[in-house]
């Protein structure tokens, strides 16, 4: 499954690249990194601590702080996507 999520990428930077689209892509990169990097740096942590056995037991309560403190950030976000799907719903 991982190959294929590469494989994905890695075609679309492709054809982004082809198409001449590529300074655009770095300059969206660099303007929404600040706001991911934070959460990919934490999520590679916790998921590296889970795998190995003596560690585990000290990740998961932080795994579920991690899921918390984000829905905790972004509640106005989610609730005003929460209300527009619920209104595609209806």
């Amino acid at each position: 499954m991982n190959g294929l999520i590469i494989g994905v990428y890695g075609i679309y930077f492709l054809l982004v690249g082809l198409a001449g689209n590529a300074p655009k892509l770095l300059d969206m990169l660099g303007e929404d990194a600040g706001g991911f990097l934070p959460w990919i740096v934490s999520i590679g942590v916790l998921a590296v601590a889970y795998e190995y056995p003596a560690t585990q037991k000290m990740a998961r309560p932080f795994i579920l702080l991690l899921i918390l403190s984000f829905v905790l950030y972004n509640y106005e976000n989610l609730r005003a996507e929460y209300k527009r799907v619920e209104a595609l719903a209806t």
